[in-house]
């Protein structure tokens, strides 16, 4: 069965986030069409931080995080890796773990930044707008 108009899911959305509880993007059409106060790109210590502090301030529902990543890796923790004093997995856990409650994660790569319009575009073709953005993607080393 296929639908033209993906509103029949707007409800179902909307109860999802109001309820705080976390869903996982994992079609284009959970994902599609959603509108947040802050949208954090990037799950790392500096997104995991960001979206606890506002999402307490801003409420359940108001704040996502988008990242790809099922693990968060506590990179400071690498030096003590590299120095046999801890193991690489203790460095890690869920990021389901690490991200707040009441923030929504969108597990999905972000392919597009429209700051004009204030909204980005995720790998699978949605469209997150935002009233403010914090870009927390981190560092690729090369």
């Amino acid at each position: 069965m296929k639908f033209s108009n993906m509103s029949v899911l707007q409800p179902v959305k909307k109860s999802l986030s109001t309820l705080g509880q976390k869903y996982f993007s994992s079609s284009s059409c959970l994902g599609a069409d959603q509108h947040f106060r802050l949208v954090v790109v990037g799950g790392g210590s500096g997104g995991c931080a960001t979206a606890a502090k506002f999402s307490r301030k801003l409420g359940t529902g108001k704040v996502a995080v988008i990242d790809p990543a099922t693990m968060h890796y506590y990179q400071p923790m690498w030096t003590l890796v590299g120095g046999g004093l801890k193991t690489l997995e203790q460095s890690g856990k869920s990021m389901e773990s690490v991200l707040p409650s009441s923030a929504t994660w969108i597990k999905e790569k972000v392919t597009g930044f429209q700051p004009e319009e204030n909204y980005v575009t995720t790998e699978s073709g949605d469209k997150i707008s935002y009233d403010f953005l914090v870009v927390a993607a981190g560092l690729q080393l090369r």
